[in-house]
């Protein structure tokens, strides 16, 4: 996988936080979540 992002094959995009649990019922927290993956992604 590395070795791919070094070629500039794939693009990966890792959270900077921490992540939230697969089974969380908190809309605010799966929210928060969903708009930090966004501005990622407008950061690259």
């Amino acid at each position: 996988m590395q070795q791919a992002v070094a070629e500039k094959r794939v693009f990966v995009l890792r959270p900077e936080t921490t992540s939230i649990s697969l089974f969380t019922k908190q809309p605010d927290k799966i929210q928060a979540y969903y708009k930090h993956g966004e501005q990622l992604v407008q950061k690259k």
